[in-house]
């Protein structure tokens, strides 16, 4: 299974990180927390459908990447002593994070594709999808940044 890996640069939290290493007793006690709040935020992004809002969706009513749940329900949160991350492992979370391009869908394992149109059922060998748009879900936002260095620098101090 294709895991989504982001790797994001935040400066504050990683000067005030690398200025302490080697310091605390448990560092993974504070990779944990950042992890969860990294989580946290994650988990806002879906309960606001977005921030910023993505993209709509045009065939169907409902808000983009809550179809099912099984997306958000997939974000999961790991740290070690060095590292805190927060991801889905599900093969089709790269593509609503980045989008995708337009492209042409191929039937493989059968001679056609088959599409429900109303009570009508339309087979067609291959279809020319329009793509996806980015509806980045694993993004945090300047404020959550400032929260996270806010909460380590508090860990830190003992507050």
């Amino acid at each position: 299974m294709a895991e989504l890996d982001i790797r994001v640069n935040l400066d504050p939290l990683t000067n005030l990180l690398n200025s302490i290493e080697g310091t605390l007793a448990h560092p993974d006690d504070l990779t944990a927390l950042l992890a969860a709040r990294m989580q946290r935020a994650v988990m806002l992004n879906f309960r606001a459908g977005g921030r910023p809002a993505w993209a709509g969706l045009k065939a169907r009513r409902g808000g983009p990447l809550l179809d099912t749940g099984r997306l958000r329900d997939s974000i999961t949160a790991e740290s070690d002593s060095k590292q805190a991350v927060v991801g889905s492992s599900l093969s089709y979370a790269p593509y609503h994070q980045f989008g995708t391009a337009p492209h042409v869908i191929t039937a493989r394992r059968a001679k056609a594709l088959a599409f429900k149109v109303g009570n009508r059922t339309i087979f067609r060998k291959s279809v020319n999808h329009p793509g996806i748009p980015a509806r980045p879900f694993l993004q945090l936002t300047d404020e959550d940044v400032a929260e996270m260095v806010q909460f380590a620098g508090d860990y830190l101090t003992g507050e």
